[in-house]
């Protein structure tokens, strides 16, 4: 696929410059690496500015469109360049320059960069940030996104984020975390001191949605009860606590209510709640006492993905809201779990069982075109579990949590398939990782 950028008069904010009337062709994705060149960064801050230029390194080199060249003529530059040096530079093969400079306001620290297109010495890029944050790594984020979207016309996961349960606070609990997309920056968000399971996002990210085993207020019954965290106010409320299950929160695409499961008949069946926790419609009923669990909907809002024992094994289904029929879309193997839906709404990604151990999977939404898209043994020979697949909000990559180390992890690998990245490098598990969709 070939991006064209057609640079016209686009104002991000008022610190934001594009150039005008420029077309840059940045080549075949996967086929062709436009090359790009960072100077150092000139003015006086207390800002990391090694960590800046690396952490935008590694962003950058990650989209697979663009690879660093280290130049010797680059490499002298901080501030400004003149023609004679931007064809120079050229010359030996880059055709995009990153120039960043710092300075301090206040107890503000501003950041800017401009990005030339060396050919003819065209400005590209022109923009300023502010921040607080001293470790480089946030504003690395924020300009990779914004350059990534000026030079492809795309939106980028630089400044997205995960957010996944972890063990990492000890005591045999389970809290919840968001961690920058690469991994970095992990930040607790609940402290129940106990389980908490399964977080998802609201549309805009602004909140989350998860279950957690506490006490029941009435009964004083550990019960697993479900929760919404705001990242606005910093504040939790408890969204729904009927006994027992109250899991598998999922938001509709408009963010008005969720999904969820209940055992209000003593077995697991799917809701559709408000935001208060009452409840609006109740969406499977069985058959008998099987399970309907792990929802998701689709991008449109108007087709549910599921995971249900109705024909013995766990496998998954779809339902069209209008009619409320469910339709079987896997067969083979033992456990099919955890369906995500792909951004254009054309794949699902999910977990399926098969030849002793968990692997993940892409199909169409008719169950067509499946493709296993991990196998990957452990050093003892055995092979291991990749579970909880979760799409990047661009489509362009999967996140999911595998124990190929013995530890479970959070990996990302490319939707097409190829070799997975592990994020998480500490000595903690990982669990139910959920990518976060482009964040306001």
């Amino acid at each position: 696929m070939k991006f064209i950028l057609i640079l016209g008069v686009i104002l991000l904010s008022s610190n934001t410059v594009f150039a005008q009337g420029l077309k840059i062709d940045i080549g075949k994705a996967g086929s062709k690496q436009s090359t790009v060149a960072i100077m150092n960064v000139a003015g006086v801050s207390k800002l990391r500015k090694n960590d800046l230029v690396s952490q935008i390194k590694k962003n950058l080199g990650f989209s697979t469109y663009f690879k660093f060249i280290d130049n010797s003529v680059v490499n002298q530059l901080a501030g400004s360049i003149s023609a004679a040096q931007a064809e120079q530079i050229r010359k030996q093969g880059v055709e995009f320059l990153i120039a960043p400079s710092t300075a301090i306001s206040g107890t503000q620290q501003l950041v800017q960069f401009k990005v030339y297109l060396l050919k003819g010495l065209k400005l590209a890029l022109d923009k300023t940030y502010t921040t607080k944050d001293l470790s480089g790594v946030t504003i690395a984020n924020r300009f990779s996104d914004d350059f990534m979207q000026a030079l492809t016309g795309k939106k980028s996961i630089f400044n997205t984020k995960i957010v996944a349960t972890s063990d990492k606070v000890g005591f045999g609990w389970k809290e919840i975390y968001v961690l920058n997309w690469d991994g970095g920056k992990p930040t607790r968000v609940s402290y129940h001191k106990a389980s908490a399971l399964s977080p998802d996002w609201s549309p805009g990210g602004s909140q989350i949605v998860y279950s957690a085993i506490t006490v029941q207020p009435k009964s004083g019954v550990r019960n697993a009860n479900l929760y919404i965290y705001d990242f606005r106010t910093k504040r939790r409320s408890l969204l729904s606590s009927r006994p027992g299950i109250n899991s598998g929160g999922t938001f509709f695409p408009d963010g008005k209510s969720l999904l969820m499961t209940l055992t209000q008949s003593g077995v697991p069946d799917l809701f559709r709640i408000g935001l208060n926790g009452s409840v609006i419609e109740r969406l499977t009923k069985g058959p008998g006492r099987t399970m309907n669990v792990e929802p998701d909907v689709s991008p449109d809002g108007k087709t549910l993905a599921f995971s249900s024992d109705r024909s013995g094994r766990p496998m998954l289904y779809t339902m069209d809201f209008a009619n409320k029929v469910p339709k079987r879309l896997t067969i083979a193997g033992r456990y099919n779990s955890s369906p995500d839906w792909s951004p254009d709404g054309k794949k699902i990604v999910f977990s399926g069982w098969d030849k002793g151990h968990f692997d993940i999977f892409t199909m169409n939404t008719d169950g067509s075109a499946l493709k296993r898209m991990t196998e990957k043994r452990k050093a003892n020979g055995k092979w291991s579990n990749n579970e909880s697949p979760s799409y990047s909000p661009d489509g362009r990559f999967i996140s999911f949590i595998s124990n190929r180390t013995n530890q479970k992890e959070i990996y990302i690998m490319k939707a097409d398939g190829g070799e997975a990245v592990k994020i998480t490098n500490d000595k903690y598990n990982y669990y139910h990782a959920k990518w976060s969709p482009y964040l306001n």
